[in-house]
């Protein structure tokens, strides 16, 4: 039986970067923001202290767009959201931001990595997520889903996977239907990497983000071609 195919198309990137607790000094997250912008791979338009952190950010270009990075006391988080990056692109922007954190906080070590990728895909053979989802990914029938009695809005299934013998990450797994448009099937992944990392350690963030896309593309892609087969 051939095996189907995908396009995805990343719709959301986000990082939070773990380090241990400290007092925020609202002056050296503005020496890193003059130094960020020098670089256009890493340059953040806007500077704002609230009371949730410091956060650096570009003006959206379209509704929904998200472009910043926060800094709390005990971690930078960034995000990227309906944004132009690739995931190459991205991975070499968390990693010159978490360069110029760790010189300029400073920080003495990184202690763990969160990354989150969220991708859109195209079913071959359905015209409505949610009936692919409900009733060939799990087997529910029209029947059954009745017994709510009314429609359903959105489907989707969660799955964690907790670390394997292989290494220390773990992954939490989101399918979903997605409300905007019915035919999309919306895929997160929250990958989650509990390793410390010391300052000549950095190169293994843009690793662990290709880690995250990887297990998209390779597992959850897969398991969605193995059911997406023949008529509906």
């Amino acid at each position: 039986m051939q095996s189907v195919s995908y396009d995805p198309r990343t719709i959301g990137l986000a990082s939070e970067i773990l380090f241990p607790p400290m007092d925020l000094d609202v002056q050296r997250v503005q020496a890193i923001h003059n130094l960020l912008y020098q670089d256009p791979g890493s340059r953040y338009q806007n500077f704002q202290v609230s009371q949730e952190g410091v956060q650096l950010s570009n003006p959206p270009e379209q509704p929904g767009q998200n472009s910043s990075v926060t800094f709390q006391p005990d971690r930078i988080a960034i995000q990227e959201e309906l944004g132009p990056y690739l995931l190459e692109d991205y991975a070499q922007r968390v990693q010159r931001i978490a360069e110029v954190c760790m010189a300029e906080l400073p920080l003495p070590m990184l202690v763990a990595q969160q990354h989150t990728i969220r991708m859109l895909v195209t079913p071959k053979n359905y015209k409505d997520s949610r009936d692919f989802l409900a009733g060939r990914v799990c087997g529910l029938s029209n029947e059954e889903l009745h017994a709510f009695e009314r429609p359903i809005g959105l489907f989707g299934i969660k799955l964690v996977f907790p670390a394997a013998d292989a290494g220390d990450d773990f992954h939490a797994l989101r399918i979903e239907s997605f409300g905007e448009d019915p035919q999309s099937v919306f895929l997160e992944n929250v990958a989650t990497f509990p390793r410390p990392i010391q300052p000549n350690e950095l190169g293994s963030i843009e690793q662990t983000l290709e880690s995250a896309q990887r297990f998209l593309m390779e597992k959850a892609l897969a398991f969605l071609a193995t059911r997406d087969m023949g008529t509906p």
